[in-house]
């Protein structure tokens, strides 16, 4: 998340800080209904994600919490990221 701040702030310092401030909301969404999101079995069987933005919050289950495996711009080659 920092990469993005800092590439976000180059040009708008507010925008990255409003862009992170809605990945901390969604992350504590995440962590309170670990269940939702989209299956992304396509990259991992036990992944999930969830968009925010142009971003895609990747995550997986690990009773009783959630792990952020990724945040990455919904733009990149994702299947490439995952292998």
């Amino acid at each position: 998340m920092e990469d993005i701040w800092v590439y976000i702030a180059q040009h708008n310092a507010d925008a990255a800080d409003a862009l992170i401030g809605k990945f901390r909301v969604r992350f504590a969404l995440l962590a309170r209904t670990p269940g939702i999101g989209r299956r992304r079995t396509d990259l991992r069987s036990d992944l999930r994600s969830f968009a925010v933005g142009n971003y895609v919050i990747f995550c997986r289950e690990l009773e009783p919490t959630i792990e952020i495996v990724r945040v990455l711009h919904g733009a990149m080659n994702l299947p490439a990221q995952f292998r």
